[in-house]
């Protein structure tokens, strides 16, 4: 094919700058993570919430993550209040199809996990196991529904 059989329809690509701040965000991440497993928390907190920053309106993948942990360090820090915000922030991601529903659930299930092992206040669980059961009655996973009613049954 000649350079005169190709066609410009006029174009513009701009998917390499998304794509730039796409890396940006996904470093800002793994830098934070590190810094999570040097224990170093308040900067490591500040790493994920600039995460949250640096997603702006476009919810995506990484602020997910950042999120999750941002509740793990909320939880070593003993910030319950700011754990649940958190956790209400995770659920709108999940119920808002930026994560598939199987990554959703897999997560969430882990949030469920770790909280359960580390907090001994039997209402704050219960909040995390009433906000998750509520989120999933609206987003109609019943799977995810069923396992989170189990582990609350199991709570009392």
């Amino acid at each position: 094919m000649g350079d005169s059989d190709m066609e410009d329809y006029g174009f513009e690509y701009s998917d390499e700058e998304l794509e730039e701040q796409d890396v940006d965000t996904e470093n800002q991440y793994y830098n934070s993570k590190g810094l999570l497993e040097s224990e170093e928390w308040g900067e490591a907190l500040a790493g994920f919430n600039r995460v949250l920053e640096m997603e702006g309106s476009e919810k995506g993948e990484w602020g997910f993550k950042a999120l999750k942990q941002i509740i793990k360090i909320q939880s070593k820090l003993g910030n319950a209040e700011e754990m649940v915000a958190a956790y209400r922030q995770l659920l709108q991601y999940a119920g808002g199809g930026v994560v598939t529903r199987n990554a959703a659930e897999k997560k969430i299930n882990s949030v469920l996990d770790f909280v359960s092992a580390q907090e001994k206040d039997s209402q704050l669980l219960q909040d995390f196991y009433s906000l998750t059961l509520d989120s999933m009655a609206e987003s109609k996973n019943e799977r995810l529904w069923f396992k989170t009613n189990m582990k609350l049954a199991n709570l009392h």
